[in-house]
């Protein structure tokens, strides 16, 4: 028999098949099943919103979505960065050339 609770086993077999159960746990709940709570993120990509007093505080989730995430951020900065730089120069060529030639 299994050590592991039927939620987690249950999570643990979704897993399996790609898909990863979103989960919403309170804060106590969470200091006295920690250990389950962080095994069915690790091992079964299981995401969890925390909650305190009934409301989203925050969001444990595998690490490999953490880094997907951070890598998506990064990437939209530098797009975001790219077409300030290209307005502003649009801005400055309006400038110099007059909005006639854009007209």
């Amino acid at each position: 028999m299994s050590h592991l609770s039927p939620e987690y086993e249950k999570a643990r077999a979704l897993a399996k098949r790609g898909t990863p159960i979103p989960g919403r746990v309170s804060a106590a709940k969470l200091r006295c099943h920690q250990r389950e709570v962080l095994a069915g993120c690790e091992f079964a990509r299981h995401r969890w919103e925390v909650e305190r007093h009934g409301k989203l505080v925050a969001a444990l989730v595998p690490i490999a979505d953490l880094r997907e995430l951070e890598r998506y951020e990064r990437e939209g900065a530098e797009s975001f960065r790219e077409f300030h730089r290209v307005q502003k120069e649009n801005v400055e060529l309006r400038a110099r050339l007059g909005d006639s030639v854009w007209s």
